[in-house]
């Protein structure tokens, strides 16, 4: 996590990059903490393997949504430039 969020990426020379450092890596143990509890045994987590699940869960999704609506936009702007499937001859629908 310490080579994800570096203090140097969010102003190290201010007070408010490390108040940013502080909330993202705070963000972070929260949301590794929703994928899968601690160890009871006291062994060191798998960090990278809570984070993959975090993405999956996560950002996944968001990405899907975000995605689905470039594809709406570019099929309106393609319309109205005449250049969508329609005007090609072609049965495909671009939403």
């Amino acid at each position: 996590m310490k080579q994800q969020f570096r203090l140097g990426r969010f102003g190290r020379k201010h007070p408010v990059g490390a108040y940013r450092f502080l909330l993202l890596s705070f963000l972070a143990f929260l949301l590794s903490q929703l994928m899968e509890p601690l160890p009871p045994t006291g062994e060191a987590p798998d960090w990278g393997r809570r984070a993959e699940m975090a993405a999956a869960l996560l950002l996944l999704p968001l990405l899907h949504l975000e995605l689905l609506t470039e594809r709406e936009r570019f099929g309106r702007m393609a319309r109205e430039l005449g250049v969508g499937p329609e005007a090609m001859g072609s049965s495909l629908d671009y939403a």
